[in-house]
């Protein structure tokens, strides 16, 4: 079997990565999740090393604040490149969109997020019937960042909708990981 390419991302954005991988049909390349660790302590090189696949013959390591203390990868990895984003969302949509959704006030949510929206209400610390009061204090819109991979269920987004009580947009965001987050080094041997 030859070596594959391992991208190492955030468990809150593996779903995206992952779909699109098998979208382009690289059967040379895997995506793994890591722990989220939005504002706590970042991934280690030691906390990634299990993660990698016996195969494994490059690593893309992509996040943003949970890369900030990994520094060089250990000798002994295979190619590593860590690909640092300026905002978590780069990941799966173009920073232009990304950017004005957020200026806008918008609340950004993945498909996969959308997919389990009762659970990641539930992570937040309260029922779906007080997610309206939650999401008023801060936001004027729930933005969808629909990747197009079908993720999710149609009727997530209305049912999701209900309770929040909120201005609501899906956004096309496409699979563009592949073109703006992975250099031509990985297809060229690191």
């Amino acid at each position: 079997m030859s070596a594959r390419l391992c991208i190492l991302c955030c468990h809150n954005f593996h779903a995206e990565v992952g779909a699109g991988v098998t979208a382009e049909g690289w059967n040379d390349v895997v995506a793994v999740a890591f722990p989220a660790r939005c504002g706590r302590p970042p991934v280690s090189w030691d906390e990634l090393r299990p993660l990698l696949p016996a195969d494994c013959g490059q690593v893309v390591v992509l996040g943003r604040s949970c890369l900030s203390k990994l520094g060089e990868p250990p000798a002994d990895w295979p190619p590593t490149r860590s690909m640092p984003v300026q905002q978590c969302f780069h990941i799966v949509a173009g920073e232009t969109q990304v950017n004005e959704a957020i200026a806008g006030g918008g609340y950004l949510i993945t498909a996969a997020w959308l997919a389990d929206w009762r659970g990641q209400l539930q992570s937040m610390g309260f029922a779906p019937e007080q997610a309206g009061e939650f999401f008023h204090d801060f936001a004027r819109e729930l933005v969808l960042l629909d990747s197009g991979l079908d993720l999710w269920p149609a009727a997530a987004w209305t049912n999701c909708n209900k309770p929040c009580n909120c201005p609501s947009g899906v956004f096309p965001s496409g699979w563009i990981a592949c073109d703006q987050n992975l250099p031509d080094w990985c297809w060229n041997g690191g």
